[in-house]
């Protein structure tokens, strides 16, 4: 799987730049650990995906204040 990421954070409440990059991807990892390649490309796939890093994101790294996932890139291998 290769994967791009964008986040979209809300900056007013907090210093983005403050957070620490491998707690981040340390989340991101452990979301994506946990989905199959079938999951992935099933219609829905993509948007729970979403969801769910979302989610972690929150709950993981709330001084970042996620509102949002864009996939950049998306490329899964079978």
């Amino acid at each position: 799987m290769r994967l791009g990421i964008d986040l979209s954070v809300d900056s007013a409440s907090s210093n983005p730049a403050e957070v620490p990059t491998a707690r981040i991807r340390d989340t991101i990892l452990a979301v994506l650990t946990t989905w199959r390649s079938d999951a992935l490309l099933a219609p829905d796939g993509k948007q729970k995906l979403k969801e769910e890093l979302t989610r972690a994101l929150r709950e993981k790294v709330p001084d970042l204040n996620v509102r949002d996932v864009y996939f950049t890139d998306f490329l899964v291998q079978r």
